[in-house]
C-alpha cells in the first residue's frame, strides 16, 4: 500500500509497485483499511472490499487509457472484473 500527496495528484505511475493506493487523509482511510484486512478472508476479498470504498485505488482491477499526447486520459475496470469506477478522495 502506498499513499501520500502524490498518489492524490496522479497514482498511475506508482501503479505498478502497489498493491492498493490510499488517497485522501488517513483519518478517513483507516477505518475502511482495517474492516477490510479483518473481514477479508483472502488477499482478492480484501482488495475487493478496498476498490469499493472511496479514496482507495486497486491498479490491478483497472487498465489506463492514454491520449494521443500519451498523457492519462482514465482508468477503465478491466474486462471481467465487476469493479466500481476508479477512486474518489474521500469527503
Amino acid at each position: 500500500m502506498i499513499g501520500g500527496a502524490v498518489t492524490f495528484v496522479n497514482p498511475e505511475p506508482l501503479a505498478p509497485f502497489a498493491d492498493v493506493v490510499a488517497a485522501g487523509e488517513g483519518e478517513h482511510l483507516v477505518p475502511a483499511l482495517v474492516e477490510a484486512l479483518r473481514s477479508g478472508s483472502t488477499r482478492d476479498a480484501v482488495l475487493g472490499s478496498l476498490a469499493r470504498q472511496r479514496g482507495f485505488y486497486v491498479p490491478a482491477f483497472y487498465e489506463p487509457r492514454y491520449d494521443e499526447a500519451g498523457l492519462l486520459a482514465g482508468l477503465d475496470p478491466r474486462p471481467g472484473l465487476a469493479r466500481p469506477p476508479p477512486c474518489r478522495r474521500p469527503r
